[in-house]
């Protein structure tokens, strides 16, 4: 799955984008 994260007045730092993308996981786990 191809996620495309991006911040508003945010930095995203390479720490804040693997939390999001872990967290989208479990989700996307969950729905499946």
């Amino acid at each position: 799955m191809n996620i495309l994260i991006t911040g508003h007045h945010v930095e995203l730092t390479p720490a804040i984008r693997e939390y999001v993308e872990t967290k989208l996981e479990r989700v996307i786990s969950h729905f499946d």
